[in-house]
């Protein structure tokens, strides 16, 4: 498979004629690839000095220019849709993405993993925010293990520290230990 792809650092996502995506009109699931025919805009790289960068099937182009009904009108945007799991698979897989994989941050590999999952707990299938997501390594660093796309899984807090979470045996023992470190006041 062949991916011309690049990187937009307005909107935090990929771009390119061999990027799949959907259609960013909110109510719109039209499958497009994320390539210059499809941008707001006309054609014009990341929409230009006139679009918004979006993308858009050929039914939410405006045919005007090749402007959303947003920036035809001088709106705000619409919020951009995230990657599909076509494209998640294939950056997770795909050998000429593993430099890409081994130089995420820790932050980074927990987005990418929540969008992956859908935002929803590996183990309970419960939602979680972002911000409430837990990122667990499935082999533990104390045993080689380490923080990775591959290795790691996002859950929730009860399935990452609570009572039968993953690490919910560990924790009463790490609480003695950080306890008896605090000193006693006067």
């Amino acid at each position: 498979m062949s991916w011309a792809v690049g990187f937009d650092d307005h909107w935090q996502r990929d771009i390119g004629y061999g990027v799949p995506a959907i259609c960013d009109y909110p109510s719109c699931n039209e499958k497009i690839d994320r390539g210059l025919s499809y941008v707001c805009c006309g054609e014009e790289p990341y929409g230009g000095d006139e679009g918004c960068g979006l993308y858009f099937c050929t039914k939410h182009h405006n045919g005007i220019g090749g402007k959303c009904i947003r920036c035809e009108w001088h709106q705000n945007p619409f919020k951009s849709k995230p990657d599909i799991k076509e494209w998640m698979d294939w950056k997770l897989a795909d050998d000429s993405w593993r430099e890409w994989r081994k130089s995420l941050t820790t932050a980074e590999i927990r987005h990418f993993l929540w969008l992956y999952q859908d935002g929803y707990c590996r183990d309970c299938h419960k939602f979680v925010t972002e911000k409430q997501a837990h990122l667990h390594e499935v082999v533990p660093r104390g045993k080689g293990g380490k923080i990775s796309l591959e290795n790691s899984i996002i859950l929730c807090a009860d399935c990452h520290i609570g009572p039968k979470g993953a690490h919910g045996n560990r924790r009463p023992k790490f609480l003695k230990i950080v306890l008896d470190k605090i000193p006693e006041s006067e």
